[in-house]
Order: C-alpha cells, then structure tokens, then sequence
C-alpha cells in the first residue's frame, strides 16, 4: 500500500509542478543525481540513473526562463515514475541483500 501511495505521489508531484521553467527538470535532476549515488553505494542502478541524469542536464540547458523548449503532458509522468519507480527496486535490491 505504502509503495502505492508513493508511485502515485511521486508522478503527480513532478506532474504538478511541471508549470514553472526549469522546476521539475531540476528536481528530478536532483533526485536522479542521488539516485546514482545511492545505486553506486550499493552497486545496482547507477549506471541507469546516470544516463537519466544527463538526459536531463541537456533538457534543463533549454528550459530555464525563457524556456525554448518545454514537457508536454507525457514527460512529467514519466520521469515522476522513473524516480519513484528506482527509488522502490533500491529498497527490495537491500532489503533482498540483507536476507
């Protein structure tokens, strides 16, 4: 339930935000940033959130004001899942290494 709750979450929070230049890209760039850390600290995910990262630094380098280009509707939900979605398989990856 609670890992329900959390994908849903995640995707509607990036997909809310989407309306200012720059926010949601900067956020997930953030999250995906971390995401890498945390994925090379336990040795799974760092190679994906890596390359999710630099998707997003060249997105962001047009869209902060005045944003040549900007998310339509699909983008904010799919990055929205993307984190929560590699946020939820570090978790069963640990929780799986600890057994």
């Amino acid at each position: 339930m609670i890992t329900i709750l959390w994908l849903v979450g995640m995707t509607n929070l990036i997909n809310l935000i989407d309306g200012v230049d720059g926010l949601a890209g900067g956020i997930c760039l953030m999250l995906m940033t971390l995401l890498a850390y945390v994925g090379h600290q336990s040795g799974s995910f760092e190679l994906l959130a890596s390359g999710m990262a630099g998707a997003l630094l060249g997105f962001l380098r047009f869209n902060f004001p005045p944003a040549r280009i900007t998310w339509v509707t699909e983008e904010p939900i799919f990055w929205g899942s993307r984190s929560a979605c590699s946020r939820s398989l570090v978790r069963i990856r640990e929780r799986c290494l600890r057994r």
